[in-house]
């Protein structure tokens, strides 16, 4: 029996299914039965109204039909939308609003979890990885960004992190063709997840390849890094260049300044628990720690890099320890006037977010110690890998956790979050009009969101000058009425006036403006009309899409007709 277990922890497959068991733990209150209400509770409306783009026949989906009484908004032109891919794709699946919320975080957590342990495998043992990986699942930020904020693209793209790395590993090992694409294809869905989050992950890479490169004397690894976010950048130009270049036409604007939200050295280090918000000042409810076994973690690293003369694995050491100390340095108000060097600094809004990437570090070097531990003493290494993996669970697990579990159906959120999207005659309910988009927001020409549902989808500006026989919608992006216009005059269409909606009258294009409410104008001569609207790509957007498929078809092109990175290495791992 002995020898049996021992045979198992040898098998790589048994360790990953370890892992997958013991961070459990961190999803265990998502598989019960109700759901929770996070800070960002809105994502189960971003959920939603993906998947109403998709239906809607957007490719790529940019409007989302049913806010702001049914006006409409063009949110996914402008937020990241990679989480709401993978929660409309398990809605569609599922049926279920809430599951899909939940199961993006549940499935960011099983991915980072063994991913991490996949890319710690690379360089350590694998009790050295899979103590790594545990730690960087019970890290307290974590049960912050599910169970407090529901901060969905930013746990999703910390996730993402580690299967980046691990990629990039094995095609220096290899030198794959395949580890490429897969590299560019995880880049290219970090940038989707985050307005700027990717940003930070590829410095913090770069950093890592740099190293790899001068302590290799091998500048191809870096060579291949750049061209690796070359191309993804490419691929995701149908999201961020509309987002960059029609940022200008929304009132921009923060209610969070971030020199409002550093925190204080002794929230860091302190343990501390809350569900309230970020304030200004120590009284923040929210919990800032890095968590007392990741302190413990990089302290020893420090111990053992200072104590152990035959030190193992030392660029990936620096990597982490220099990169922990600039999440620190950053974190702190001492920072602020480098902050205030980097144009829409306030758009970071929290400088706290960069606990995510401290968890990361601290983990990578509780890998570190252990592994240098191992090599020198193993029954040592073991009971420290031990003493961490069992902290790391015992002194956090009850962080993961809702703050209250509540037993509402997908139609109490959908009445909350939309003026009519369940019951027709309804009315609009009371939730409704208590519920905030204050992170819609508006165009530059609507000066206050619509307070009231439209009685018509289509309506004359005055009186009875137009009189509308009919109206059809064929999608949630596309309409078509018949109208007797008696004398000249203008019809409304009360969807927010945006670059993508288009007006034929009669089959010809004509020019739309914008009313007082935002609503779309249309000018009709007199006589029988057939007004359609809907919503198209624009020239430019056109143009973002045409880029992105042609570096889609460049990737292909890779995949299928280039050489490998390093056939020499190729056919030696083949044999």
């Amino acid at each position: 029996m002995k020898k049996t277990v021992q045979n198992l922890f040898k098998k790589e497959w048994f360790l990953i299914c370890l892992v997958v068991v013991a961070v459990m733990g961190c999803i265990f209150q998502l598989l019960r039965r109700g759901f929770y209400e996070p800070q960002d509770l809105h994502h189960l409306a971003d959920i939603y109204e993906m998947t109403r783009a998709f239906l809607s026949g957007q490719f790529p989906p940019r409007w989302g039909p049913d806010f702001l009484y049914n006006f409409g908004y063009p949110l996914f032109n402008f937020y990241y939308v990679g989480p709401f891919y993978l929660g409309s794709l398990f809605y569609l699946l599922s049926g279920s609003l809430r599951f899909s919320y939940e199961a993006v975080f549940e499935f960011g957590v099983i991915l980072g979890a063994v991913s991490f342990y996949l890319f710690l495998r690379n360089h350590f043992s694998k009790i050295a990885s899979f103590c790594g990986a545990i730690l960087f699942s019970y890290t307290p930020y974590r049960a912050v960004q599910i169970y407090v904020r529901g901060a969905m693209g930013e746990f999703l793209t910390v996730s993402l992190m580690p299967i980046f790395l691990y990629f990039n590993d094995r095609l220096i090992k290899d030198g794959r063709k395949r580890w490429f694409v897969f590299s560019v294809l995880v880049a290219s869905f970090i940038i989707l997840s985050h307005n700027y989050f990717w940003v930070l992950i590829f410095g913090f890479c770069g950093i890592y390849y740099l190293f790899v490169s001068v302590f290799s004397k091998k500048f191809e690894i870096i060579k291949n890094f750049l061209l690796q976010i070359f191309l993804s950048i490419g691929i995701t130009t149908y999201w961020w260049l509309p987002a960059f270049t029609e940022q200008k036409l929304l009132q921009v604007q923060t209610p969070f300044p971030l020199i409002d939200h550093f925190p204080f050295i002794k929230q860091l280090l302190i343990p501390s628990w809350g569900y309230g918000a970020s304030l200004w000042g120590p009284l923040d409810g929210m919990s800032f720690q890095l968590g007392i076994v990741n302190i413990f973690a990089v302290l020893l690293s420090l111990v053992v890099f200072a104590v152990v003369k035959n030190r193992r694995k030392r660029k990936i050491f620096l990597w982490s320890v220099i990169s922990f100390s600039l999440c620190l340095f950053f974190m702190n108000v001492r920072s602020f006037f480098i902050w205030r060097l980097v144009p829409f600094y306030n758009l970071f809004q929290f400088p706290w977010r960069l606990l995510a990437f401290a968890g990361f570090f601290s983990s990578v070097l509780a890998a570190w110690a252990i592994e240098n531990i191992l090599s020198n003493r193993k029954l040592l290494a073991k009971i420290v890998a031990s003493v961490i993996v069992l902290s790391s669970v015992i002194l956090t697990i009850n962080y993961f956790k809702p703050s209250k579990i509540f037993y509402k159906s997908d139609t109490d959120y959908l009445k909350r979050m939309f003026a009519d999207q369940v019951t027709s005659g309804d009315g609009v309910s009371n939730d409704y009009k208590n519920y905030s988009e204050d992170y819609l927001l508006l165009p530059k020409w609507v000066s206050e969101k619509p307070s009231s549902l439209p009685e018509n989808k289509f309506e004359s500006t005055r009186g009875d000058e137009i009189l509308v026989k009919s109206v059809a919608q064929k999608s949630a992006v596309s309409w078509v009425a018949e109208v007797e216009v008696k004398n000249r005059g203008f019809l409304n269409f009360y969807s927010l006036y945006f670059p993508g909606w288009t007006a034929l009258v009669d089959g010809k294009m004509v020019d739309i403006t914008y009313g007082d409410m935002g609503q779309i104008v249309i000018n009709l001569n007199p006589g029988d009309s057939i007004v359609e609207v809907f919503w198209v790509e624009t020239p430019l957007r056109k143009v973002a899409d045409m880029t992105s498929l042609f570096f889609v078809l460049i990737l292909t092109g890779m995949f299928f007709w280039k050489r490998d990175f390093n056939e020499t290495t190729a056919k030696k791992n083949k044999k």
